[in-house]
């Protein structure tokens, strides 16, 4: 009975860790969709895709496929951030703690690593329009990664009780 209950734990820990690597795949892809769009209609001066700068390809510089490749590399880096989210903070129920994850995720990038990134101009350089899209992005991503990594923790151990209560009732 022993044996069951571990390989019944394991398989909700592995569907909590693939179900947190797809919340970060899919939350970076709405984020950089959501931040092409966002540039796209000059609602921010940055462009989403100077991700891709570093590469020089000349393939990348033009078209759908820039575009793409930085859709890409945005849900790649998200997946590092929702495992992130889910190591720190996957126990907290409330929306609160991914908003608060998604404002210090934009703290982090225009303030501490901006001196790290050339290509990002100081945040007091910034159009205001900028500075609030931005960070309502960030807001709405953090608040998306928390709340769907959260339901997912809730939902395995759910499962688990679940699953407990039937190995001990037979």
């Amino acid at each position: 009975m022993d044996e069951k209950q571990s390989k019944n734990n394991s398989k909700d820990s592995d569907f909590s860790t693939k179900s947190v690597a797809m919340i970060g795949l899919y939350g970076g892809l709405f984020f950089a969709g959501f931040a092409e769009f966002a540039w796209f209609f000059h609602f921010i001066e940055l462009n989403p895709n100077q991700i891709l700068k570093p590469l020089q390809q000349p393939m990348l510089e033009k078209g759908w496929l820039r575009i793409v490749a930085a859709l890409a590399a945005y849900a790649i880096i998200s997946l590092g951030i929702a495992l992130l989210y889910y190591a720190l903070f996957r126990k907290r129920k409330s929306m609160w703690a991914g908003i608060l994850f998604g404002f210090v995720l934009w703290i982090l990038l225009f303030l501490a690593f901006n001196p790290l990134l050339p290509r990002l101009p100081h945040w007091r350089k910034m159009e205001t329009d900028t500075l609030v899209t931005t960070l309502s992005l960030f807001i709405l991503y953090g608040l998306f990664i928390g709340y769907s990594i959260s339901y997912a923790y809730e939902l395995a151990r759910e499962n688990t009780k679940k699953q407990q209560k039937r190995a001990l009732s037979k």
